[in-house]
């Protein structure tokens, strides 16, 4: 919620000092405390005067004032001076003289005797006269990879529907992937994610970008432990895969607000700069190191003589901000004719962003894309537009391995991918209609031949403790259930089959009959998922009430009867 200048005139000020300020600008008297907030704001958010305004700031003075406004409009003078010094220009002096010509002019305050002051609104005033965005770049920008997919949604998609298709092993003192299983992912999306410029240690890089984006999937709910691997939370993915886009870009937003500290805080800085389109990494390190000084020195509203820290992210850190960003599909890199790094927000993350700080009333809706489809070979690949919604990769993921990444992603269907999603619980039925509706065209004979067999699938649940249990495709399931010699092998509990003799006998007696069991044993179901599927809940419940009540609300401790009212200033202007 923005702090108006009418909040900071009516619930800030001491009554004397309203009216100092009111006769400055108005040169007249006033009387009645809300009368004079009512006219005072608006004759300052008039666009003529604030224009006037604007127009009479020095160089000097926007940069003092862009400075105070990045770091949330409070901050220590003897910081605030020290800064603006080590940007290069001027001394302590001639800043501290600097800003007591704004305070004469009532747009800076004193909290206390050493906290200066720029309120929110007085700071809307000015406008982009103190935002301080970097220039418009007349020189073309050399894209990344983020920037030449112009994906929606970066890697998150690519990154679970491997995970689905080969979990990962995770050591157990650490949490950590395996180094063999996370350099195997490293080169396999070493081609689709690789910078030009960054030579042999981009691989490095790559394979710290997977890792970071598995940590957040895990942290949301998409990812479990289970034994020694990682495993994809179907519903989960499923879930979040079918929302339209900017509610999935808005989810992810919530979630790096609720539990990172400055991730958010680029993409913030990115949004206000929109109008510069690519920002320099140095330019945005500086941005969001400001920023983050908001929450450290927003205490002195309330406790002027707290301590405070001033330490700050570092431009790698910011870096790795932003490839975070880019992997989720907010934000795309490159880098400029001198090879500097640059980045720039997103269409879809902007409108997400506003989602999540903007009322209802106002909020865009963006056209989803135009539905696209799969291409079917006879060599049993699908070849899908990387484009494609997020949905149709997750219905496709859950039948077909994930071969190559491209400008077309290339899918396979094997035994094991259709014998997967049988364990899903689709039917070897519902797979050709999930292919058929997603195809173009008629889906190859021998395709659609193969298929039918390989989903006519059963495995074996390992029930952590309770025996072994062989579940089935619903039509093999009754298949098995009429064939001779069932009787003597298993005993069926509803959707279960129990084997009354050992399981090597069981498995030669389904060889024999022509059944097809898949390689690896299941896990069992109503178990896996239950602790992801809550800590999905917790986020999306978050994300809802961001959404619903249009924004974050009031910062913590900024309530108008805690904060400290700002020093009054005398009749007599100081020189």
């Amino acid at each position: 919620m923005k702090r108006t200048l009418t909040d900071f005139l009516g619930n800030e000020l001491l009554f004397e000092h309203l009216r100092t300020i009111y006769r400055y600008h108005l040169d007249t008297g006033g009387y009645d405390r809300n009368e004079m907030v009512a006219e005072l704001a608006a004759h300052l958010e008039s666009p003529e005067v604030a224009k006037q305004l604007a127009a009479e700031l020095s160089p000097e003075d926007a940069e003092l004032l862009y400075v105070l406004r990045q770091v949330g409009g409070i901050a220590p003078r003897r910081w605030l001076f020290g800064e603006l010094v080590s940007r290069g220009r001027g001394s302590a002096e001639q800043w501290e003289r600097t800003f007591l010509g704004l305070r004469s002019r009532h747009i800076t305050f004193l909290i206390g005797s050493d906290i200066a002051y720029l309120p929110e609104g007085m700071g809307e005033v000015f406008g982009r006269r103190i935002i301080g965005q970097p220039k418009r770049r007349k020189s073309e920008v050399v894209p990344g990879s983020s920037a030449l997919r112009q994906s929606v949604h970066g890697l998150a998609v690519a990154v679970l529907n491997h995970i689905h298709q080969n979990p990962p092993r995770v050591m157990a003192e650490e949490e950590k992937i395996w180094k063999r299983d996370l350099e195997g992912m490293g080169d396999f999306f070493h081609p689709y994610l690789y910078e030009p410029g960054e030579g042999a240690g981009s691989v490095g890089l790559i394979r710290g970008r997977i890792s970071r984006l598995i940590e957040l999937f895990r942290k949301m709910g998409f990812l479990e432990k289970r034994g020694k691997r990682l495993y994809l939370d179907a519903e989960n993915w499923t879930d979040w895969a079918s929302r339209r886009e900017v509610e999935r870009q808005s989810l992810f937003l919530s979630f790096l607000k609720d539990n990172y500290e400055n991730i958010p805080i680029a993409l913030e800085a990115l949004v206000d700069w929109k109008g510069a389109a690519w920002i320099p990494l140095e330019s945005l390190t500086e941005a969001v190191r400001y920023r983050a000084l908001r929450s450290s020195f927003h205490v002195l509203r309330i406790r002027p003589q707290a301590d405070v820290s001033v330490e700050g992210p570092t431009s790698r850190w910011v870096s790795a901000c932003v490839h975070l960003l880019a992997d989720l599909g907010l934000v795309y890199t490159g880098k400029d004719p001198q090879g500097e790094p640059v980045a720039a927000a997103v269409d879809s993350a902007i409108e997400a962003w506003r989602l999540l700080h903007t009322s209802k009333t106002i909020r865009r809706r963006r056209r989803e894309r135009e539905r696209l489809r799969a291409y079917a070979q006879p060599n049993f690949e699908l070849l899908i537009p990387e484009e494609c919604s997020p949905e149709m990769h997750r219905r496709i993921g859950a039948i077909a391995e994930l071969k190559s990444l491209d400008r077309f992603w290339t899918y396979t269907l094997t035994p094991h991918s259709v014998a997967r999603g049988v364990e899903e619980g689709l039917t070897a039925d519902e797979i050709l209609q999930l292919l058929d509706s997603l195809v173009e065209g008629e889906l190859p004979s021998n395709v659609r031949d193969a298929v039918r067999g390989w989903g006519q699938t059963a495995w074996w649940v390992d029930a952590d403790g309770d025996g072994t249990f062989l579940r089935a495709e619903k039509t093999l399931f009754e298949t098995i259930a009429a064939a001779d010699g069932f009787d003597e092998r298993f005993e069926r509990e509803n959707s279960w089959l129990r084997p009354v003799t050992n399981r090597a006998a069981a498995e030669r007696w389904l060889e024999e009959q022509g059944f097809r069991v898949a390689g690896e044993d299941s896990d069992p179901p109503g178990e896996f998922g239950r602790s992801v599927r809550e800590e999905y809940a917790r986020a999306l419940e978050a994300w809802q009430r961001r959404v619903e009540h249009g924004g974050e609300g009031t910062p913590p401790g900024s309530y108008w009867d805690d904060v400290v009212p700002v020093e009054p200033l005398p009749e007599s202007r100081p020189t």
